[in-house]
Order: C-alpha cells, then structure tokens, then sequence
C-alpha cells in the first residue's frame, strides 16, 4: 500500500468523519491501515500524528468534535464559518480546478466535492467560468494545450480587428461570419468567443472549436476596425444549454422529490413557479441537445415539457443510452 500524500489524507480524513461520524480512533486507523499503523509507529506516536492532523483541519477551518464515548465527528457550527474573501478571478479559478477533479473517473468523492462547488457559487455570486482571455487564470488553462484557433482570436481582440470564420452550430446549421470580437472565456471546458455579430447586428458567443478557417483582418493592423468595448464574462454566463444559435424557452418540471433542489439547479436562471408541489422553471435554451443531456444528468424527477425538439432530442438520447446498455448486456 502506497503512501497517500498530506493533503490527500487530510481531505479524506474529513471527508471519513463528516459521512461516518461519530467514529472512534480505532475506527480511523482501520480507515487508515498505512498512516496510522501499528506496524510502523507505536501507540504514541500514532496519537501525535493524528493531533497534528487535527491542528491541520483546523487551520483550514475544520474542527472536529469528541463526545463522552470518545467517538470524534464534525463540530458543524464551527467549521468553515470563516467568511471567504476571494475575487471573481479566484473564485473562477478554484472551481476550473476542482471540475477538473469531476472529471477525474478516479477520484472518489464527486458528489461532495460537486455540492462544495454548487455552494461556492451561492455563497459569492460568480459564474462557472474565467474572465476575460488575459487573465493568469486563463493564462493557466491554455498555456499546455492552447485551443486551435485561439491565437488569432487573441490577435483579434488585442489589436480589435474584424475576424472572419466559418460556424458550425448545436444543430450542424453552418454559415459564414464577420464578427468584431472583444473577448474570451472558459465555461465547462469549452472555450468562447465573444464578439458583435455584423450580420446579425447584435453580440453572440462562438464556441471555438465550432470555428473553422479563421481570418484576421490583415489591413493595417496597428489600425482597430472598431471601437473598444466594456468585456465582463460573467454577463454571459449560462447553463450548458444556453449557449448555440436557437432562440427558445424550455419549461422543465421538478417533481416533489426534486423541488428542494430547484435553487441548486437552476442556478439563478429563468422563472420558477409553483404548481402544488411541483415546481415549473421557464428558462431560455438555444442548445436543444445540450438541455437534453442536462435532464438526463439530473433525472428521474425532472420532466421536459418543451421546446417539442429538446423533447424529441432527450427521447432519441434515452433510446440510444438503451441500445449501448442493451449491446454491452449482450456482448456479456
């Protein structure tokens, strides 16, 4: 057996007796055979490192708690009351890093750690995504692997020059565009690009990778095109599905067992009614596949009612998941 690293054991230390709570110290050496071993430390010693694991917990906010039998668990009021003092940029950054642990089929405690990044979006009020393409937070996505495409549209918005691109939508509509872009962000991994839209007389966002045969304005290049706009990302923040070229509203039903986690859900999006206790969210979609997909993730007890294609795209969905359930169960 490996030796975990400090953090990885403190994290799973917490972790431990937040869900198994009240446990006895025996309970966590047999959680934790190889740090707290017998084998290799002596009672004493073993004592003293898991008060300095304590010590640790409560540096970073986390008291645990020991009754009358000895038995330790969360001490809930006093743990992580501290206020967080992070800014958007911060913020943003710490959740880009944590979603890369969801996506991680390897560790262990995702649902934890998805509620932990539902209620940091709560508690400060920002988006899932980065700021503005010059960020060090930006900075730290793309400087491995920069997105194809990416250092002309960086060109673009530094020097403010028209950029052309063939587009390929949600639905696989493609059209040529001459868009005047200003600026970048992050959002489930997917980079985009936003940018007013000369045809369509309005600002839209451009998945990158949907972007193909981009061209920069080549004349005059220390020359802007167009004049210099205000560039916040968080206005254009949005559920998966509200990014693509559609322009529609979904009304999607939580049914009893699910209207406690409306707010988590809809994350301050659209309309939430009452009906008895169900509750209905309206709220715009331009991405009928990509609603899709977000309520399947979240069923059984989330309905999509309309827009009739997203319902006709979630039945394809469920139809197609059971076909691959039905192969693998016949290739067993």
């Amino acid at each position: 057996m490996e030796r975990i690293s400090e953090g990885e054991r403190l994290v799973k230390l917490f972790v431990f007796i937040k869900e198994a709570g009240p446990v006895s110290f025996a309970e966590i050496r047999d959680r934790f055979p190889y740090e707290y071993s017998s084998k290799t430390n002596n009672d004493e010693s073993i004592r003293r490192q898991f008060e300095r694991d304590k010590r640790s917990l409560q540096e970073l906010g986390i008291f645990l708690k020991v009754g009358d039998d000895m038995r330790y668990s969360l001490d809930e009021k006093r743990s992580l009351a501290a206020p967080v003092d992070l800014t958007n940029s911060q913020a943003s950054l710490l959740r880009m890093l944590c979603g890369a642990l969801l996506e991680d089929e390897n560790y262990p405690f995702k649902n934890d750690l998805r509620m932990v990044l539902i209620k940091l979006s709560d508690e400060l009020g920002v988006p899932d995504l980065l700021p503005q393409f010059d960020s060090p937070a930006f900075e730290s996505i793309v400087k491995n692997a920069e997105p194809k495409g990416l250092a002309k549209v960086r060109k673009a918005i530094s020097h403010r020059k028209r950029t052309f691109f063939d587009y390929t939508d949600s639905s696989g509509e493609q059209s040529s565009r001459e868009v005047e872009p200003f600026g970048c962000f992050i959002l489930k991994s997917n980079c985009y690009v936003v940018a007013y839209d000369t045809g369509a007389h309005e600002e839209r966002c451009f998945r990158l990778d949907r972007m193909k045969r981009i061209r920069v304005h080549a004349a005059s290049i220390d020359r802007p095109d167009f004049p210099e706009r205000a560039f916040d990302a968080s206005k254009y923040y949005g559920l998966p599905f509200q990014f693509g070229s559609k322009d529609s509203v979904a009304r999607i039903r939580f049914n009893a067992d699910a209207a406690w986690r409306c707010d988590q859900l809809t994350m301050n999006q659209g309309v939430l009614e009452n009906e008895g206790d169900e509750v209905i969210w309206t709220v715009e979609c331009r991405d009928f596949e990509a609603l899709a997909q977000w309520c399947i993730e979240h069923a059984p007890n989330v309905t999509l009612l309309d827009p009739p294609e997203a319902v006709d795209a979630l039945n394809q969905g469920v139809l197609r998941m059971l076909h691959v359930l039905e192969e693998q169960e016949a290739q067993q």
